[in-house]
């Protein structure tokens, strides 16, 4: 099915083959090919819910990924976001004109991320050393940690957030989130800070609603 957008751009919708039931994963999953990047998009279980989860098919869409994968945990924006939107809004903010774009746009810098996340009302903690970290992780009550660099892939954006006394991590090549020690995220971090990657902690004042299987 080809749909067109508002903007002029077309872009399609497929259904895929579905997932094996030992997955644990939902039976039906979505493709969207659009008009940027390829996702992957997955109802998972996490933690007694359903999420919704995006997973990564190119290059370069693994911070727009990580991004729909933090909002879609909380119900921050009252409405789902996925990554094809959230690029347009910073690519709106950056004041270009898509209809002018040819081929796939880059990731996402860590000065688009910032903003966008406090467009979105968020406040941005950067980690600059591991005692501030840690510091921040004994509260646990931030909303979400991100950073960019992943040891096995070189540049690539990935999210972590505290569920019930666990961290999980949101890793837009994997297939879903899954559960990280305190310690293996500590030297994750750290391993970050070596290479002068970004890291950040992301705080929201507003109430955060867990969206619910039935939401979907």
């Amino acid at each position: 099915m080809v749909l067109k957008g508002g903007d002029g751009n077309k872009f399609e919708i497929t259904r895929g083959p579905g997932i094996p039931n030992n997955t644990g994963l939902s039976q039906n999953t979505t493709k969207i090919i659009k008009f940027v990047q390829q996702i992957i998009e997955r109802l998972v279980p996490l933690n007694g819910n359903t999420i919704k989860f995006f997973k990564q098919t190119d290059g370069n869409s693994c911070g727009y990924a990580m991004l729909a994968n933090m909002l879609s945990y909380y119900d921050f924006l009252g409405h789902q976001e996925n990554p094809d939107t959230i690029y347009r809004e910073i690519n709106f903010q950056r004041g270009h004109n898509q209809k002018e774009k040819k081929g796939r746009q880059k990731n996402l810098t860590s000065v688009d991320l910032n903003n966008y996340l406090q467009n979105k009302n968020f406040s941005i903690t950067p980690i600059e050393n591991i005692n501030q970290l840690k510091e921040h992780l004994s509260r646990k009550n931030f909303s979400f940690l991100y950073m960019m660099f992943d040891e096995n892939s070189g540049d690539h954006y990935t999210g972590v957030i505290f569920i019930n006394g666990r961290y999980y991590l949101f890793d837009s090549l994997k297939d879903q989130p899954e559960p990280i020690t305190e310690e293996n995220l500590i030297s994750r971090v750290q391993k970050n800070l070596d290479l002068k990657k970004a890291v950040g902690i992301a705080y929201k004042s507003k109430k955060m609603r867990v969206i619910k299987k039935e939401s979907f």
